[in-house]
């Protein structure tokens, strides 16, 4: 928790993530709308947590950023319950954003799992 807290303030400083900082080696290749957001996913999680956090991604919506679950109010890549997400948000630093953002939307995933753990996504990676 420690180093997820550290590593959101030093992204505060830095500004909001722009440009892939580095790959995670030896990882495996998901489909590539998922594969897409791994730069996004290696900012925001602990790099111990990046493969996780991406086949969680894989599972949860396919890489779709607008994924919308029809049976709940799960919305984006990492399925952030609607009535959740303003809290969420807030908590983790990102007050207002859309839910459907794909920066806010993994930031709040790698806040969420820092703070509370795997266990709110029905998908365990």
């Amino acid at each position: 928790l420690a180093e997820v807290s550290r590593l959101m303030k030093l992204r505060a400083i830095n500004g909001p993530y722009t440009t892939p900082a580095r790959t995670t080696a030896g990882h495996r290749r998901l489909r590539p709308q998922v594969e897409r957001w791994r730069p996004l996913v290696e900012w925001y999680f602990p790099a111990d947590r990046v493969d996780w956090a991406m086949r969680v991604m894989a599972c949860e919506s396919g890489g779709d950023p607008l994924a919308k679950n029809p049976r709940s109010s799960a919305r984006g890549l990492f399925q952030h319950l609607a009535r959740y997400w303003p809290e969420r948000a807030v908590a983790a630093g990102w007050a207002g954003a859309d839910i459907l953002d794909p920066q806010a939307n993994t930031a709040v995933a790698a806040w969420l799992l820092a703070t509370g753990g795997p266990g709110h996504w029905v998908c365990r990676g």
